[in-house]
């Protein structure tokens, strides 16, 4: 995938001859047949940014590196011929609705917060209706993990999804 980008970036320069350094985004679809190059833009990538986590999973953030580029350009060349190093394993979980209802008050930032890879959490609020979940745009609640041990990461995973389906009055007051 990082060929790809690269070969991503020379096109841009061509087309774009101004653009010299700074932020380049791509998203990709990865199958069995590996990975497909879907967009490329000249952006840091969009959404929430949580710093803390990208610091506490890859040792800096984007919006650091992005700044790097256009300020200290000569120190962020040497660091893209390095490979990119995971300090820690991170997963971003996304809480399931089961079903659309009246969330009197949520208590996503507080119910998984004494789990070893919890990193910190988004609290979409109480006093609303949370839809069903059928994409990204309607989840409940974003987790984010990290730990530099994998299977207890993954345990905790299977934790917040064992109260995401069992339990999940622990996480939301649902009004009846």
């Amino acid at each position: 995938m990082i060929a790809i980008t690269h070969n991503t970036e020379d096109i841009i320069a061509i087309l774009f001859t101004e653009l010299t350094n700074g932020a380049i985004h791509a998203e990709y679809k990865v199958d069995e047949n590996g990975p497909v190059l879907m967009e490329v833009n000249c952006r840091v990538n969009g959404g929430l940014q949580v710093y803390p986590v990208e610091d506490a999973a890859w040792g800096e953030h984007h919006a650091g590196a992005s700044l790097e580029a256009y300020l200290n350009h000569e120190e962020f060349l040497k660091k893209c011929d390095k490979p990119l190093k995971m300090i820690n394993y991170y997963i971003r979980k996304d809480l399931i609705m089961p079903e659309e209802c009246f969330v009197k008050e949520s208590y996503v930032d507080t119910v998984f917060r004494n789990l070893e890879s919890f990193n910190c959490a988004i609290n979409l609020g109480g006093g609303r209706v949370y839809p069903k979940t059928i994409d990204l745009s309607t989840v409940g609640g974003i987790i984010h993990l990290t730990n530099n041990d994998k299977e207890k990461i993954l345990e905790d995973v299977e934790t917040i999804k064992q109260i995401e389906q069992h339990e999940i009055e622990k996480i939301y007051d649902i009004e009846s």
